[in-house]
C-alpha cells in the first residue's frame, strides 16, 4: 500500500489498535509505535515484575473491559465463545457511550493515537465503533507469539496450566483475525520484532497506509536497545513440539498461518481455514470445558502428585481426541440433544467449581492433592460422557451426508458474505462522507434561510413604519384642509403655530414632546412641525 493511500484519509485522526493475546509482545509493540510518534493513553499501567518495562495500556480502559466483558458473563481468562448480543440495548448505548469519553480523555486531539489492551481481542468490533463514532481512522496490528512461549509465560505468572493456557491463546487469537476482517491490518511476529524491527516496521508501514513521523537515528538507537532478547523469558520452537491433541493441532496451524501472513499477506484460503478451525473450537467448547485444563505442571506440586497428574493427562488427552471427534460430527449434524446440551452445562459447573478451588489452594501442598481429585474426577465423567456421545453418534450418521452437503453450500455461502461485507463496508464509509457533506450543506442553507428572515423582518417593519408616515400625513393633511381659510392670510410663523395647535388636540403631533426628543432642533430655532415635515420624515426621526 502505497503513501498515497494514507494521504487520502478523509479523518483528520488515525488509531492504531493492537490486537494481541497477553504476553505475546503487545507491549513492546506499542511502546515501539510510541516512539515512532504514535500517542500513548494518558492514564498508563505502570511496570511490573512480569513487564518490567511497562504495558503501555490505559488502567481506566483494561477496568472498562472487565466490566464490559462481565456484563455478557465473561472475564480476561474465559475461552468460551463471547456474544455482546446478550447485553441489554441501553447498557450497550451507555457502554459506547462511555467508550467514546474514555477515548477523549485519554487521548484528547491527537492525530495519531494507539490503544492496548489484550482484552480488545474479544470487543474488537465494539472498539472499531467507537472510535468511528469519534471520527478516528481505524488501523489493527495484530503480534503474535508462538502458543507455547505464551503458554509458559502464562503459568509462571498466573499459574495457568498448559491445556488451559492453549485453550485461550486460540480464542483470542481466532476472535481476533475475525473480528478485525473488513478493517486495513497488519500481523507482525514477535521474533521478527526483536530481530529486525525496522524491517517489521516497514512492512506495517506499506500494508498500513501510514508513514511514522519519528524517524531519525536518536529514536532508532532508542527502539534497539528498548526491543533487546534480555526481557524475553521464554523461548521455544513451537513447530519442533509433537502435537499432543487437537487443541494443540489446532493452535500449531493458526500459528503457521499467521506467521505466513506477517510475510507473505493474507489469502482467502487461509480465511477458510481459520473459519472451520473456528467453527470446530466453537462446537467443541462444552467438551474441552473439562479436559482443557490439561498441560504443564503447577509450581509446588510434589513429586508423586506430579506423577500421578501425567499418567491422568495421558488418560484424559486419549479421551480428548475420542470426544473431539464426536463433537466434529455434532456440529455438521446441525441437531445437538437436549440431554447432551444438559452434560455439557454440568461439565462447565464442574470445571468453573475446581478451577475456582485451585485459584484458592495454588502454591501450596494441598493445592496439587486436590487438584489431582479434580482430575480424576474429570476423567471419570469424561469416560462416561464418551460412552453417552458413542450412542447418540449412532443416530447423528444416518443425516449425516445430507448436512454434510448442506456444510459445504452454507461454506460456498459464507465466501460470498464475506466479500458482500467487505462491499458492504466500503459503500458505509462511502454513505458517512455524503452525509457529512448533506449536513454541511443543510447547515449552511439554514444559514441562508436565517439571514433571509432577518432581512425580511427588517423590511417588513420598515414598510409598517413607512405606512404609519403615511398614514400620519394623509391625517395631517386632511386636518389642513379642514382649517378655516383666514389662517392662510396669517404670517407664516401664526399660521404654522395654528396648525400646531389643531394637530396637538387631534394628537397628531406634539411640538414640545418632538423638540424635547431632538434637542439640536429646539437649538436651531426651527418650527419643529416644519422641520418635521421638511427633514424630520425623511431623516426617520420619532415625534414622539
Amino acid at each position: 500500500m502505497s503513501s498515497d493511500r494514507a494521504g487520502a484519509r478523509s479523518s483528520s485522526r488515525l488509531g492504531i489498535i493492537i490486537l494481541g493475546m497477553h504476553r505475546s509482545g503487545t507491549s513492546a509493540l506499542t511502546r515501539a509505535l510510541n516512539l515512532l510518534g504514535a500517542h500513548l493513553p494518558n492514564d498508563l499501567i505502570g511496570p511490573a515484575d512480569s513487564n518490567e518495562t511497562g504495558h503501555w495500556e490505559p488502567s481506566a480502559v483494561v477496568s472498562f473491559n472487565e466490566e464490559l466483558l462481565a456484563s455478557a458473563g465473561s472475564r480476561w481468562d474465559d475461552w468460551r465463545p463471547l456474544s455482546l448480543a446478550s447485553v441489554d440495548s441501553s447498557e450497550s448505548a451507555e457502554f459506547l457511550g462511555r467508550a467514546r469519553t474514555l477515548l477523549r480523555q485519554e487521548y484528547e486531539s491527537y492525530p495519531l493515537i494507539v490503544l492496548k489492551d489484550p482484552r480488545i481481542c474479544r470487543l474488537s468490533r465494539f472498539w472499531f465503533l467507537a472510535m468511528q463514532s469519534e471520527d478516528i481512522e481505524t488501523r489493527a496490528l495484530l503480534p503474535i507469539r508462538s502458543p507455547e512461549e505464551v503458554a509458559s509465560s502464562l503459568q509462571q505468572r498466573d499459574l495457568i496450566v498448559s491445556g488451559y493456557a492453549h485453550l485461550l491463546w486460540l480464542r483470542y487469537t481466532l476472535d481476533a483475525e475475525h473480528g478485525s476482517r473488513g478493517i486495513i491490518r497488519a500481523f507482525c511476529r514477535y521474533d521478527d520484532l526483536l530481530e529486525d524491527w525496522e524491517a517489521v516496521v516497514k512492512r506495517m508501514e506499506d500494508r498500513l497506509g501510514i508513514r511514522f513521523p519519528n524517524r531519525c537515528p536518536a529514536v532508532e538507537a532508542e527502539i534497539t536497545g528498548f526491543l533487546t532478547v534480555r526481557h524475553r523469558h521464554f523461548s521455544t520452537k513451537f513447530e519442533q513440539k509433537p502435537i499432543k491433541d487437537e487443541v494443540h493441532a489446532w493452535a500449531s496451524e493458526v500459528f503457521s498461518i499467521l506467521c505466513r501472513w506477517s510475510v507473505e499477506g493474507e489469502t482467502s484460503e487461509g480465511r477458510r481455514r481459520l473459519d472451520q478451525i473456528r467453527n470446530k473450537f466453537d462446537a467443541a467448547s462444552a467438551a474441552f470445558a473439562q479436559i482443557g485444563i490439561v498441560g504443564g505442571p503447577v509450581p509446588g506440586q510434589s513429586g508423586a502428585g506430579l506423577a500421578r497428574i501425567r499418567q491422568l493427562e495421558a488418560e484424559l488427552e486419549t479421551s480428548q481426541r475420542a470426544v473431539v471427534a464426536q463433537a466434529d460430527v455434532a456440529l455438521r449434524s446441525q441437531s445437538q440433544s437436549a440431554e447432551l446440551q444438559l452434560v455439557q452445562w454440568e461439565r462447565s459447573q464442574l470445571f468453573t467449581r475446581a478451577r475456582a478451588e485451585a485459584e484458592a489452594e495454588r502454591g501450596r501442598r494441598e493445592a496439587a492433592e486436590h487438584e489431582q481429585k479434580n482430575l480424576a474426577d474429570a476423567l471419570d465423567i469424561a469416560r462416561g460422557s464418551a460412552k453417552f456421545l458413542q450412542e447418540k453418534l449412532d443416530i447423528l450418521l444416518v443425516k449425516y451426508d445430507d448436512v454434510h452437503r448442506g456444510m459445504e453450500l452454507l461454506r460456498e455461502e459464507l465466501l460470498v458474505l464475506e466479500i458482500r461485507e467487505a462491499a458492504a463496508i466500503n459503500e458505509i464509509n462511502k454513505l458517512s462522507e455524503q452525509i457529512l457533506a448533506l449536513h454541511n450543506a443543510a447547515y449552511e442553507s439554514q444559514r441562508l434561510c436565517d439571514q433571509l428572515a432577518r432581512e425580511r423582518d427588517g423590511a417588513l417593519a420598515e414598510s409598517e413604519a413607512r405606512l404609519g408616515r403615511v398614514d400620519w400625513l394623509l391625517k395631517v393633511n386632511a386636518s389642513i384642509l379642514a382649517a378655516p381659510a383666514w389662517w392662510y392670510l396669517l404670517p407664516h410663523r401664526l399660521k404654522m403655530h395654528k396648525i400646531e395647535q389643531s394637530l396637538s388636540r387631534q394628537e397628531l403631533f406634539d411640538e414640545c414632546s418632538y423638540l424635547a426628543i431632538h434637542p439640536d432642533v429646539a437649538a436651531s430655532g426651527s418650527n419643529p412641525l416644519e422641520h418635521y415635515l421638511l427633514h424630520g420624515i425623511r431623516e426617520g426621526r420619532r415625534q414622539r
